[in-house]
């Protein structure tokens, strides 16, 4: 594929640049989820932070695909597609993602979620006849041996709610990753057919659509919406529009550009700026580890750039 070269000699292009700049960004702002949404689930239930997140990010979402016209006239195939890709990243996932984040620890989510490059890449044989070199497979050791560091160093001192974990709540961690790799491969398939604006639009709100039911089934919704303070608010507005809406976008234009494996790798991000973010809120500069963690992540980064082209 054209758009997998990265120029002659190993240069990076500046399209390739702003697509790197696109991955790293949204997994920062996915990295925010864990802190945010922990904090947000002392006072209100998984199932009804996940429902108000993406009914902000749907109508977030609708206003600028409606600019972009991205909701004209679809085919009941397309329909059917946007449905699909919605359940795996919007419903699915994040029914699976924030039950996880409340029986478990943003650590523990930070470093299982970052397992996803592997299923991604494990799943894209089968899926897309993809093949992993011997440089990917590096790649993907340096990155994990990142999350190790973070793990076995922060494990030390589990005594609050950001380090107590389940075992339950780990598992359930373990399906939102491969969920998440079933719909970074679904995402790349359904972008050679459209763009990343209209998928995101339609699988957001059709996401969004399939959540809601089950908000006013399982959540008692009122008194969630009364219990919120003004930072469970801020905290699903960010959650909803940037770490959604704009995160999503980021995202499918990434995995549009390197295709899923080689996107998925940005995940290895996560744990390292979610490590940095639980650092800055307990007012704390980031432990040598966390730096020395994170430039394991770089290099696994470039060797799986490197290796993949």
């Amino acid at each position: 594929m054209a758009s997998q070269s990265s120029g002659i000699g190993g240069v990076v292009r500046p399209q390739d640049a702003l697509t790197y700049l696109h991955l790293s960004l949204a997994t920062l702002f996915w990295a925010g989820v864990f802190v945010a949404g922990k904090i947000a689930l002392e006072v209100v239930d998984p199932i009804f932070l996940a429902t108000a997140r993406f009914v902000v990010a749907a109508l977030a979402v609708g206003v600028v695909v409606l600019f972009a016209r991205g909701f004209a006239a679809r085919t009941l195939r397309e329909i059917a597609t946007f449905a699909w890709i919605g359940f795996l990243g919007v419903f699915a996932y994040n029914i699976a993602f924030t039950i996880a984040l409340d029986w478990s620890s943003p650590l523990h989510g930070l470093v299982i979620i970052a397992t996803t490059p592997a299923w991604t890449a494990l799943l894209a044989v089968p899926l897309l006849g993809a093949r992993v070199t011997r440089a990917q497979v590096a790649g993907f050791a340096l990155a994990f041996a990142a999350v190790l560091l973070i793990v076995l160093v922060e494990g030390e001192g589990e005594a609050s709610d950001f380090t107590r974990a389940s075992l339950s709540g780990d598992l359930l961690f373990v399906a939102a990753a491969i969920v998440w790799a079933l719909y970074t491969i679904e995402s790349r398939k359904a972008l050679a057919r459209t763009n990343a604006a209209t998928l995101t639009g339609w699988s957001l709100v059709l996401g969004a659509l399939m959540l809601v039911p089950v908000a006013l089934v399982f959540s008692d919704v009122p008194v969630m919406a009364a219990a919120m303070r003004p930072f469970d608010w801020a905290a699903v507005l960010y959650m909803g529009v940037f770490a959604t809406l704009g995160a999503f976008l980021l995202w499918s234009k990434g995995v549009a550009a390197i295709g899923p494996a080689r996107a998925a790798v940005f995940l290895n991000l996560v744990p390292i700026w979610g490590a940095i973010l639980t650092a800055l809120a307990f007012l704390a500069a980031p432990p040598v580890h966390v730096l020395a963690a994170m430039a394991l992540a770089i290099a696994g980064v470039v060797a799986v750039q490197r290796g993949g082209r």
